[in-house]
């Protein structure tokens, strides 16, 4: 690992928890966000240059990669929202 990240590392390690009532709320509204972002970016007329013409599918994993990683990881405690714990 090099100095920076070990720098950040320790940095995120001194953030205040987020409080469960977040963490579960986040969690429980994720397939709306998710859905409300997907479709939004799905209907804007350049959607295929702001995702480099990749297939829709490309764009809709990511979401589901990104909106599992906030939510889920951490659902039912409270969390520093670091995969550096």
């Amino acid at each position: 690992m090099n100095l920076q990240l070990d720098e950040i590392i320790k940095e995120s390690k001194r953030l205040p928890l987020i409080p469960l009532k977040a963490t579960t709320t986040y969690h429980e509204k994720t397939p709306v966000l998710k859905k409300y972002v997907d479709d939004t970016l799905a209907s804007n007329p350049s959607i295929n240059q702001l995702i480099g013409n990749n297939p829709l599918q490309v764009m809709y994993e990511n979401h589901n990669h990104h909106a599992g990683g906030c939510s889920s990881k951490n659902h039912g405690q409270s969390s520093r929202y670091s995969s550096a714990q």
